[in-house]
């Protein structure tokens, strides 16, 4: 598992939350941390989500490889308070924003293919 992930305590005020950057996203967001498996071609790690929307998610990483553009594989990990039909499933989506976090961390917000 992917240990270098910050608490969600730690991040609030995060880019991804909306309060450094104007709003203009007309989905409603929830903001919850959950495991989500990030997949590319050459690698993959496991990160926590800053929240999540109906087209897309932000998650936090220690890595700084993403850049807009960027394609990514998503998978929700499962857990024994993830719904059972969501859980392993998986979802295509490119990075739109990278953003930088306290303490080295990036927040990296995806928005999911059709």
């Amino acid at each position: 598992m992917f240990k270098e992930v910050l608490p969600c305590s730690l991040l609030e005020g995060s880019p991804c939350r909306g309060e450094t950057h104007e709003e203009r996203r007309n989905q409603r967001r929830l903001k919850i941390c959950r495991p989500v498996h990030i997949r590319l071609l050459d690698h993959s790690e496991s990160a926590t989500t800053l929240d999540v929307a109906r087209q897309g998610l932000c998650f936090v990483t220690s890595r700084d490889h993403y850049h807009p553009g960027m394609s990514l594989f998503l998978s929700f990990l499962s857990s024994s308070y993830s719904s059972p039909s969501f859980a392993g499933k998986e979802c295509v989506g490119d990075v739109v924003r990278v953003d930088p976090l306290p303490y080295g961390a990036w927040a990296v917000a995806v928005r999911f293919r059709p």
